[in-house]
């Protein structure tokens, strides 16, 4: 009879967080003779995320300065470092927050700062390239590298425990990438396996497509699923940028490309919080209802563009959503039978067409 693990009841990121302090306080050296195994597997994580050998584990905080876990640490010449880790279960990084908790302790530590993402949700390929652009040398635990780290950890009670717990989701990530049903996944709406079939999907298009630059998102609380195949935003006008994309979105029959104008405000646009997210953090797009109180100039070059693609002779359908004030403009649809990156491929000549008529529309 399986023992009751205390993980299926702590399952918030701030259990993960006071697991995660536990783990790296069997790194100090007090530990060293009489927990050697613990220790060493503390010290062999501060060094891989390091690369360090001599630096010695002074402190660990929680939530200071709003930090998930903060490790403390000194050289032989008694000069402060610091990791800060920035843990996840299922949500992804928000509004640059890294960025924020390096500012708050740089006055302490100056360069001397490592980071670690760790996560033990689905970590989409795309949201590790994300990071990596972001935090070029942040050192990321997702569950798969989690998975190759910890599966020869120590022998210890809670370390079973944790692990045991995370192997459980583990393999209901693993089995979702090797079970796709494509229609059944966006028909039933079960966030991980749409996440899944997003980014396996994305990776192939950047693959085989033109569309190197796609990324997945999934908004509404997990009703709508993207794919964004191109995009492009406009210059600045008044203070405002006109977001034109072409999409792949997913239904429950069927998935449609579209074509799609978006218009956001300048100073506030982080286009990069948006790649592969699941709905969380701050959007700042004009709402389509306050579009009536934009400056003239943004309203006609925006129909402008809209004219454009739509006499773009692709043979995809004029869509005009009047309560969404025109948002979708163009609509063709496929039934799952076909062939995902194989439609894309098709529709290829269509969507330069499109992506000519945006990227032209000033002339």
């Amino acid at each position: 009879m399986d023992e009751p693990n205390i993980f299926d009841f702590a399952t918030k990121e701030l259990s993960q967080d006071a697991f995660l302090c536990w783990i790296f306080s069997w790194g100090k050296q007090e530990y060293e003779n009489d927990y050697s195994e613990l220790h060493q597997f503390a010290k062999q994580m501060l060094f891989d995320i390091t690369k360090r050998s001599d630096l010695i584990l002074e402190d660990i905080s929680r939530q200071e300065k709003h930090i998930d876990v903060l490790l403390k640490l000194k050289d032989s010449k008694n000069q402060n470092y610091a990791v800060i880790i920035e843990d996840k279960v299922g949500t992804q990084e928000h509004n640059a927050q890294i960025n924020q908790y390096i500012k708050t302790i740089k006055p302490i530590y100056g360069e001397n700062i490592y980071i670690v993402y760790f996560k033990t949700g689905f970590t989409s390929n795309q949201e590790k390239k994300r990071l990596k652009q972001r935090y070029p040398h942040i050192f990321i635990y997702g569950h798969d590298d989690i998975y190759t780290h910890l599966t020869n950890c120590p022998n210890h009670y809670i370390l079973n425990q944790w692990f045991k717990k995370f192997q459980v989701d583990f393999k209901n990530i693993e089995d979702c990438k090797k079970n796709l049903n494509y229609k059944d996944i966006f028909y039933q709406k079960d966030i991980l396996s749409m996440q899944c079939a997003l980014d396996l999907m994305t990776d192939v298009i950047i693959e085989k497509s033109n569309y190197k630059n796609s990324y997945w998102y999934i908004v509404d609380k997990g009703k709508t699923p993207h794919i964004c195949l191109y995009e492009k935003y406009s210059e600045n006008i008044d203070g405002y940028l006109i977001h034109n994309a072409v999409y792949l979105m997913f239904r429950k029959k069927e998935y449609n490309f579209v074509v799609k104008q978006h218009i956001w405000y300048k100073e506030i646009l982080n286009e990069s919080e948006y790649i592969g997210n699941s709905g969380s953090g701050t959007k700042y797009r004009v709402l389509t209802k306050n579009y009536h109180q934009l400056p003239e100039n943004v309203v006609y070059i925006k129909e402008q563009i809209k004219d454009k693609i739509c006499s773009a002779n692709t043979g995809w359908k004029i869509k005009r959503l009047i309560e969404k004030d025109n948002l979708m403009i163009l609509q063709k649809s496929f039934p799952y039978t076909k062939n995902i990156c194989d439609m894309i491929l098709q529709e290829t000549s269509n969507i330069e067409k499109i992506k000519y008529c945006i990227e032209n529309f000033l002339v």
